[in-house]
This record gives C-alpha cells, structure tokens and sequence, in this order.
C-alpha cells in the first residue's frame, strides 16, 4: 500500500490590523512584492479595506493542509508585514474567509 501525501494549493483569506492608514501604501506594496517572490504562494490580491481599516490579503497557498495552509500564511504575514514596517506597533492576522 502506497500512502503518498499530496501537496495542494488552497486559497486563504487573512485580515492584517493595526496598520494606519497613511502607511496603506507602503504595506500594500510591500506584501505584494515579498509575496512574488515566495513560490508557494500565488494568485494574490492584496488590497487595504478603508471601511474596516486593515489590510486584507487573498492568496494561494501551497501546502499538505488547509490548516497548514492558513497556519503559514499567517505567520508569513506578520513576518512581512515586519519587513515592510519594522519596529511598528502591534499588528495582528485574522482569518477572514478560504
């Protein structure tokens, strides 16, 4: 009996808090380009809700589990999001949706 484990690619969607929004730009920006450059994520939208004042990130993501997946991309989103804006306050990631 073979019991391969197959990787899949499962869309998440995660809500970034905390951001003011005279910095919208520069963390909108900033997530798309360190996205590209990360192969086990594509097809992002990654655009700021001025109603809900956060950053909201749509993507795939490619991993064994949905729960993999939605695991890693937050933590890969507080990380970036530190590289965009390093030393600013509390930022947060919630999953809004897959």
């Amino acid at each position: 009996m073979s019991s391969e484990i197959t990787v899949n690619w499962f869309a998440v969607k995660l809500a970034l808090e905390g951001i003011p929004e005279d910095l919208s730009i520069e963390v909108v920006d900033g997530l798309i380009e360190d996205i590209n450059l990360r192969p086990y994520l594509r097809n992002q939208r990654v655009q700021w809700d001025s109603a809900t004042r956060r950053v909201v990130v749509s993507v795939e993501v490619e991993d064994f589990t949905r729960t993999g997946a939605e695991s890693r991309m937050t933590e890969d989103l507080l990380e970036m999001a530190s590289g965009v804006v390093p030393g600013y306050g509390p930022m947060r990631v919630s999953l809004v949706g897959t």
